[in-house]
């Protein structure tokens, strides 16, 4: 998890949590079944399956 972590957002189904970290500027994204962090995206990027992530606030 990043610094300040505020905001969360669960995915359709439950299974995986989104948490934007205020004071490091990353989103981090949590497994639900296992509650372990499984990526934190620095900026706007790919991630690990290929997709998208799209993040906002301040500098990026």
């Amino acid at each position: 998890m990043g610094v300040l972590p505020q905001g969360i957002t669960l995915s359709p189904g439950g299974a995986r949590a989104y948490v934007a970290n205020r004071g490091s500027n990353t989103l981090s994204v949590i497994d639900t079944v296992i509650d372990n962090v499984v990526v934190t995206v620095s900026g706007p990027g790919g991630t690990p399956s290929g997709g998208f992530t799209y993040v906002s606030g301040p500098g990026i």
